[in-house]
């Protein structure tokens, strides 16, 4: 199947930006404050879009905003809110290598499960899916050992190819997969 121009600007931004969010956490120039402060003015910023034009903002929503999103900047609001809770919540460790997850395996599970899937596995591909739990172990392992690595990158991913519902709307994958690989991570460093 081929991959959309979308779908591939969508992917290369999530996998940068994903990966960015990762160097500037780690070395401490952003933190849960300035987070915060993307996410109060991120949702502002949407609501003043859905009415008028903003200038590079409606430039970027064209750009990499789908059409069927429920609110302007879905996507990236749902990626910076997952960060702000990891980083929050878990220990430094455990929320970069779930956002590496999230950014590697999500990332690669979309591109390489659309060009390259054909048995679909729940809503994906088993092929993607499989691409997702392989790219998003690697990306864990910068910051975790193998099998905490592959424990997050597995059940997240896996789970993610079902489309969980939360009051009747889909879960969106940029909060379910940082959340759910590192609680599954924590579980496991800690007994």
């Amino acid at each position: 199947m081929k991959i959309s121009e979308l779908e591939l600007r969508r992917q290369l931004f999530h996998l940068i930006f994903g990966t960015s969010l990762v160097i500037l956490i780690y070395f401490d120039i952003i933190g849960i404050k300035v987070l915060s402060l993307i996410l109060f003015l991120g949702l502002i910023i949407s609501m003043v879009s859905r009415y008028k034009d903003i200038p590079l903002i409606s430039w970027f929503l064209n750009k990499f905003d789908r059409k069927d999103t429920r609110f302007p900047g879905e996507g990236a609001f749902f990626l910076i809110l997952g960060t702000a809770l990891v980083i929050a919540i878990f220990p430094k460790t455990i929320a970069l290598a779930s956002l590496l997850i999230l950014a590697f395996g999500d990332s690669f599970a979309h591109l390489l499960g659309k060009a390259y899937g054909k048995k679909r596995f729940a809503h994906k591909t088993a092929f993607g899916t499989l691409s997702g739990i392989f790219f998003g172990f690697l990306g864990a392992l910068i910051f975790v050992d193998p099998v905490t690595a592959l424990l997050g990158s597995g059940f997240s991913m896996f789970f993610e190819a079902f489309n969980l519902k939360f009051l009747k709307s889909k879960v969106d994958d940029n909060l379910f997969i940082p959340v759910v690989s590192s609680i599954i991570m924590y579980i496991w460093v800690i007994l």
